[in-house]
C-alpha cells in the first residue's frame, strides 16, 4: 500500500506540475491541476501517521466530482469562466472538512448504525456523497456526449482532441469504479460482507491520475478562437431540426436573406480553404449569432455546418484532381489546398462524399 500511496503521490504532482508549464494554459487546466493535487493529497493520507482517513478519503471525495464536472465544462463550453456562483460546488467540501478537522467523527461502516452522537453526522455524510457522485457523474457525462453531438454543428474539421472521446472513456471507469465502491458500502451496511481490499481503491484512483495527467496534457482548447454570439448549451441537439427551431424568432424571410448570404459568402470568399473554420468564425463574418447560422443551415439547407462546408471542398478537390494544372501536385497537397488538415482527414471525408478514395477518383476520370 506504501509503494501505491508514493507513486500516486509522485503521478498526481509530476502531472500537476506540468500541466503549469504548458504554453498555451487555459482554464481547464488550472481546474484539472487543482484535481491532480487533491489526489495527491489523498495518496498522502495514506503513508501519514496522524488518523486523516476521515479527513482525505472520505471528505476529497467531495471535491472530486464537483472539480471534473468544472473540468468538463470548461472543455465543453466557449467562453467559461469560473463565477462566484460557481464557488458554491465546493460548500459541502469545507462543511464536512471543518467538520471532520473540528470534531473528528468516527465512520465505520461497522458501525454505521450505531446510535451516537456521530449517528447524523454519518447519515448526512453519506447521502450528500451519494448525491455529488450522481449528479456531477452524470451532469459530466451529459456534456461530454451533447458536445460529440454538436460537432458537425460547430466545426468543419473534427481532430481527435475535439472529440473528447477519452474523457469520455475517463469518466465512464470513474464512475464504474465508485459505483463498485458505493454498492460494496451499502452492501457492509445492511449485511455481512466483507470490504473490498483498500489497494483496489487505491489502484484504481492512482489509474485515474495517470489518465488525466497523459490526456489533460495533450488536450488543447477546443474553443479558444470563437468569438461568436448566442451560444447555448442547449441547442446541442442534432436531432429534428424544425422542430427544435419551431419557437424560432427568424422569420421565413429572413432566413431566405442569410441563405443567400452565405452561400454568396462561400462562392465567392472560398472560406472553406481555411482547415480550422468553425460556424463561430464565419457567424462573426457575416454579423449572424452562431444560433441564427446554424438555425439556417439545418432548415433551410438541410445540412449541418461540417456537411456544408465540406461539400464545397470536395468539389474543390475534385476539380483540381481531373485539372491537369495540378497533376505536379500530391494528393496530399491538394487536400490541403482544399482545406483539409491531414492526409487521412481527406481521404475519409472524401470517400464519405464520392465512395472513391481521391486517387480512384483521378484515375477514373482520367478514364473517361
Amino acid at each position: 500500500m506504501e509503494i501505491i500511496s508514493w507513486i500516486g503521490i509522485s503521478q498526481a504532482l509530476f502531472a500537476g506540475i506540468l500541466m503549469t508549464t504548458k504554453k498555451e494554459r487555459s482554464l481547464s487546466d488550472l481546474i484539472l491541476t487543482v484535481w491532480l493535487f487533491f489526489v495527491a493529497f489523498d495518496f498522502l493520507g495514506q503513508i501519514t501517521t496522524f488518523q486523516s482517513n476521515l479527513i482525505l478519503q472520505h471528505t476529497i471525495f467531495l471535491i472530486y466530482n464537483p472539480l471534473l464536472y468544472l473540468y468538463t465544462v470548461s472543455l465543453t463550453r466557449e467562453n467559461f469562466k469560473i463565477k462566484q456562483e460557481h464557488f458554491l460546488h465546493i460548500i459541502p467540501f469545507l462543511i464536512f472538512l471543518v467538520s471532520n478537522l473540528l470534531f473528528k467523527p468516527q465512520f465505520s461502516l461497522n458501525d454505521f448504525w450505531l446510535d451516537n452522537d456521530f449517528y447524523f453526522y454519518r447519515i448526512a455524510y453519506s447521502v450528500t456523497a451519494l448525491f455529488s457522485f450522481t449528479v456531477y457523474s452524470g451532469l459530466s457525462i451529459t456534456l461530454v456526449h451533447k458536445h460529440r453531438i454538436n460537432l458537425r454543428n460547430e466545426f468543419s474539421s473534427i481532430e481527435r482532441n475535439k472529440k473528447l472521446a477519452w474523457l469520455l472513456f475517463v469518466l465512464i471507469f470513474y464512475i464504474l469504479y465508485n459505483s463498485l465502491m458505493i454498492i460494496n458500502g451499502i452492501l457492509k451496511i445492511f449485511v455481512e460482507y466483507p470490504a473490498y481490499p483498500l489497494y483496489i481503491s487505491r489502484i484504481s484512483l492512482l489509474i485515474l491520475a495517470y489518465a488525466f495527467g497523459f490526456y489533460g496534457l495533450r488536450q488543447v482548447v477546443i474553443f479558444n478562437d470563437h468569438n461568436a454570439k448566442g451560444y447555448n448549451i442547449k441547442d446541442n441537439k442534432a436531432k429534428s431540426y424544425h422542430g427544435k427551431y419551431s419557437n424560432s424568432k427568424l422569420t421565413a424571410k429572413e432566413k431566405l436573406l442569410i441563405k443567400s448570404k452565405l452561400v454568396n459568402y462561400f462562392e465567392t470568399q472560398k472560406p472553406y480553404i481555411e482547415g480550422n473554420l468553425s460556424v463561430a468564425k464565419v457567424a462573426e463574418q457575416l454579423s449572424l449569432s452562431r444560433h441564427e447560422l446554424t438555425e439556417v443551415l439545418n432548415t433551410e439547407i438541410g445540412k449541418n455546418f461540417y456537411q456544408f462546408v465540406n461539400e464545397y471542398r470536395i468539389n474543390l478537390a475534385k476539380k483540381m484532381l481531373c485539372d491537369k494544372n495540378y497533376d505536379n501536385y500530391s494528393i496530399e497537397a491538394i487536400g490541403f489546398e482544399c482545406g483539409f488538415n491531414s492526409k487521412s482527414t481527406f481521404f475519409t471525408v472524401f470517400k464519405s462524399f464520392t465512395r472513391f478514395t481521391p486517387m480512384q477518383y483521378k484515375k477514373n476520370k482520367t478514364l473517361t
